[in-house]
């Protein structure tokens, strides 16, 4: 199961074009629990259990609408360890990430809009 890019979008924003604006999470390596859902410490932290979690902003209540709100973007990674003799007594240093990327919030690309550099002179080089 490799990990898959989501999508989230603002369905009452569209760009000139229609399409939904919002961003893209694209995950880097994540891992899943390797205890079984019915063990002590994984009942403990089940949060684990899904790589994103959705929630609404809002600091109080459980169980509430996501659809057209104010939402929360919870994203889950992990990493397993596989030791060796050679990680005794120091681990080596072990990463992960995301990327949280704009998806069709600009109605072209921002990059047109730059200055072109000035003309450089090099000597020796004919123009």
């Amino acid at each position: 199961m490799a990990p898959a890019e989501l999508a989230i979008v603002n369905p009452n924003k569209k760009t000139a074009v229609g399409n939904d604006v919002g961003y893209r999470l694209i995950p880097g390596a994540t891992a899943h629990p390797l205890l079984t859902e019915d063990d002590y410490p994984q009942i403990r932290g089940a949060f684990t259990n899904p790589n994103v979690w959705v929630t609404p902003y809002n600091i109080s209540q459980k169980n509430r609408n996501i659809k057209n709100m104010d939402i929360v973007l919870w994203h889950v990674v992990g990493i397993h360890h596989v030791p060796a003799q050679e990680n005794f007594p120091i681990m080596p240093f072990l990463s992960t990430g995301f990327e949280l990327r704009p998806t069709n919030c600009f109605e072209r690309n921002p990059v047109l809009k730059t200055l072109s550099p000035n003309d450089v002179t090099w000597p020796g080089c004919p123009k």
